[in-house]
C-alpha cells in the first residue's frame, strides 16, 4: 500500500462509506502502525474502532466518525514523517 496515492478526504467519513478517501484513512492509519488489516476502502466496524484507537489517542472525542478534527490531527501528523 502506498497512502500517498489516495485522495485526502473531502467529506466525514462513517461506518457505511467507501471509496478511495476511506482508503486514504485506512492507509495511513496502517502507516502510523494502528491499523493491522488490508486497505479495502470499505469503512466497517474495523475501520471504525480503528479511528477510535487514533481519536483516543490523540485526545479526540471518541466517535467512530473521521470528520475534520480527525483529518486535520492526521494531516499535521503526516507532516512530521
Amino acid at each position: 500500500y502506498d497512502p500517498y496515492q489516495y485522495p485526502v478526504p473531502e467529506r466525514v467519513l462513517q461506518k457505511g462509506n467507501s471509496g478511495n478517501d476511506v482508503r486514504f484513512v485506512q492507509a495511513w492509519l496502517k502507516r502510523m502502525g494502528c491499523y493491522r488489516l488490508h486497505v479495502t476502502g470499505y469503512f466497517g466496524d474495523l475501520t471504525e474502532y480503528y479511528v477510535k484507537w487514533f481519536q483516543r489517542a490523540y485526545g479526540l472525542p471518541e466517535t467512530g466518525i473521521f470528520d475534520r478534527k480527525c483529518l486535520a490531527y492526521m494531516l499535521a501528523i503526516i507532516s512530521h514523517m
